[in-house]
């Protein structure tokens, strides 16, 4: 399976290189992390979460207006983003992915959310924790989408770094923040095989995304809702043990507040500070990173990443420690 740097006759390492150096025809199962994006302080990385930051909340304002119509349309220009080669979209199967099924399925889940309605998400990555049928596979396209033109200036930039040739190549629209429209444009991209390749930061790119709905749940909520019922006299959670420390089991807890998005989005409602700090320990777990999470394998973890992605809660650092259960 020939990678990026292979094939256009790069002689680096991925260590090397700044970008993720995707293998070109198959899977390459990592996900663009609009939290990660946002905690990058270069030019490129700032300008390019505004654009995010811009479009989903100019979203959000037209779903909370009523203005049913404006909202499809610019959900309407989200297209499967193939060019990166990476998530779930260079096999797609039928059904799946950003399509004009997908973004009207996109629409309703955010039109019937309470979390949207009353203004109280702030983040496409927060949608993970909150909102019925939106996953990070799915936040990942919608950001490559929305990103596309900053994409196409960092690998116009990457090329002429590694003397790669681009060409002009008709691409889907790209988000214009000064009209908040999407408007269809020519860029300057490699080709391999005909078929044109943006490369993506290896900084934000992630196998397993910050925001996750079990680390939240599990490392955040539940511990909050321990020591509250540890604090509560009466509470029938709690178990006192042989040496008469006074517990409460996570199972226990789970079974009275199970892990939906729609007790998330009340919880977090209920105890905002719960969620700030769950981003505060993200933005600090983040700010630990030495390397990309991408250098840190070997090749077989950039092209076969398939089991390892469709499980819940996967080699990823924990969060602060439960008090027990």
């Amino acid at each position: 399976m020939p990678k990026f740097s292979t094939a256009f006759g790069i002689r680096k390492t991925q260590a090397e290189l700044d970008f993720v150096d995707v293998s070109l025809r198959t899977d390459n199962l990592l996900f663009v992390d609009p939290f990660a994006l946002s905690q990058r302080r270069d030019r490129w990385s700032q300008e390019a979460h505004r654009t995010v930051v811009t479009f989903f909340q100019h979203l959000v304002d037209e779903i909370r207006a009523g203005h049913d119509v404006r909202a499809r349309q610019l959900l309407g220009n989200l297209r499967e983003p193939n060019e990166t080669r990476l998530g779930y979209s260079a096999r797609r199967p039928q059904g799946a992915g950003i399509g004009d099924m997908q973004a009207d399925e996109l629409f309703r889940a955010l039109n019937e959310s309470a979390a949207v309605r009353e203004g109280f998400i702030t983040s496409l990555e927060e949608t993970e924790l909150m909102i019925d049928g939106i996953s990070y596979d799915k936040i990942s396209d919608l950001t490559t989408n929305i990103i596309r033109s900053h994409l196409a200036d960092y690998t116009a930039e990457q090329c002429n770094l590694h003397a790669v040739n681009v060409h002009q190549v008709g691409m889907p629209p790209c988000f214009n923040t000064d009209v908040m429209e999407w408007e269809a444009r020519y860029l300057n991209l490699p080709l391999y095989r005909n078929s044109p390749v943006l490369l993506v930061p290896k900084s934000i790119v992630r196998g397993n995304p910050a925001y996750q709905q079990q680390r939240y749940y599990q490392h955040f909520v539940l511990n909050f809702l321990q020591r509250e019922e540890l604090s509560n006299p009466g509470s029938r959670l709690v178990r006192t043990l042989k040496d008469q420390r006074r517990v409460v089991y996570k199972k226990d807890l789970g079974t009275r507040y199970p892990r939906t998005k729609g007790f998330l989005y009340d919880f977090s409602r209920e105890h905002p500070e719960v969620l700030h700090g769950f981003r505060e320990w993200l933005a600090a777990d983040d700010a630990r990173r030495m390397t990309s999470e991408v250098d840190q394998e070997d090749e077989a973890f950039i092209a076969a990443r398939w089991w390892k992605c469709c499980s819940i809660f996967p080699r990823e650092a924990k969060g602060p420690p439960s008090i027990t259960g």
